[in-house]
């Protein structure tokens, strides 16, 4: 199992140690250890129903865990309720409140906390310049677009100036381009509001481009915590590798002539397609346009298939033999 290495000499604001979760028979989380630094965007990552959600609800304080304790700002925070953590959720449906306006959505989280009304107003007009939306604040959710909605929910969530603001799928119920454009929304919103953010996402790229580490997990375990860079080009095992992003995997024996364990990764931009002999042949079985330009499957005898990109100098056809190469440097043997 892969966990995530000791920080030594960091700000830490988030500790877990040992996490483990159950629903009477079922695990969903098994001995977690991670650490978030103060300020970082941190994303847990990973397929449906590996425990990205229950971890940070754990964080929340919306679930117990059975087992192992939740540390935030150096405090046992394990059974300390929602209300009384440092701590702020955007969900994933908003959750706004229709009846009320959008001023009146963020000021009434600060009136349950007990601040004077001419503080909260000063807080809620800083906020709506924040998220972009002064000159909004009489309108109410239905009278707004979803990338508005979303604004107001970042707004209402950062109102309490929590120290951690925790993101849960934020942006799963916009359409592709609205999506695109509040993920700079969400970059811009972390460097100047200077808290930590922790994000839940489904989304490769969307965790690929906004975090400074992701956490990426599979069946309730850590498989590798690490900055995107990291776990794209040096992917701990081949489960990452697979799911963060494309990548070509090849059973070691293939390229050794002989028995050997695990697989070699190479992702598909790092492949190219040679005139002569390579490394492997197979034939052309499927030509995908990107707009950038093609990316052809290529299926080897053993029905290995393998991803490339279309060479500039010649396009290729359905059922042609090719040959592909990469550079040594282009390759990482990984365990399966």
């Amino acid at each position: 199992m892969m966990q995530q290495p000791p920080i030594s000499g960091e700000d830490i604001i988030v500790s877990l140690n040992r996490i483990r979760l159950e629903y009477g028979d079922v695990t969903a989380l098994d001995d977690v250890h991670l650490q978030i630094r103060t300020g970082e965007f941190f994303t847990l990552l990973g397929p449906s129903g590996c425990g990205k959600t229950s971890l940070l609800q754990l964080i929340g304080g919306f679930q117990d865990p059975t087992y192992g304790a939740v540390f935030i700002d150096g405090k046992d925070v394990t059974r300390v309720p929602p209300y009384a953590r440092p701590v702020n959720t955007v969900f994933q449906n908003f959750a706004l409140f229709p009846h009320m306006t959008v001023a009146g959505n963020i000021r009434f989280g600060l009136e349950m906390l007990g601040w004077p009304r001419a503080k909260a107003d000063r807080r809620v007009a800083e906020v709506l310049e924040l998220v972009g939306l002064a000159g909004f604040g009489t309108r109410f959710p239905q009278e707004l677009s979803g990338g508005q909605q979303q604004r107001t929910a970042l707004a209402r969530a950062l109102g309490p100036e929590p120290r951690v603001l925790l993101l849960d799928e934020p942006m799963s119920a916009l359409d592709l381009k609205l999506r695109k454009e509040m993920q700079g929304e969400l970059a811009r919103l972390h460097r100047e509001a200077g808290i930590t953010f922790i994000m839940v996402t489904h989304d490769q790229e969307e965790a690929l481009s906004l975090s400074d580490r992701i956490a990426v997990l599979r069946y309730g375990k850590l498989r590798q915590v690490a900055s995107p860079e990291e776990l794209y080009h040096r992917p701990a095992n081949s489960f990452v590798a697979d799911f963060l992003g494309e990548a070509n995997l090849i059973p070691a024996e293939l390229l050794n002539d002989g028995p050997a364990t695990g697989v070699i990764m190479v992702r598909p931009e790092a492949v190219t397609v040679r005139p002569g002999a390579g490394r492997v042949s197979g034939v052309v079985t499927e030509r995908r346009f990107l707009g950038r330009g093609y990316e052809l499957t290529v299926t080897h005898v053993t029905g290995l298939m393998l991803h490339c990109l279309e060479p500039s100098w010649e396009p290729l056809s359905l059922g042609q033999v090719v040959h592909l190469d990469w550079d040594d440097s282009a390759q990482l043997w990984l365990e399966q």
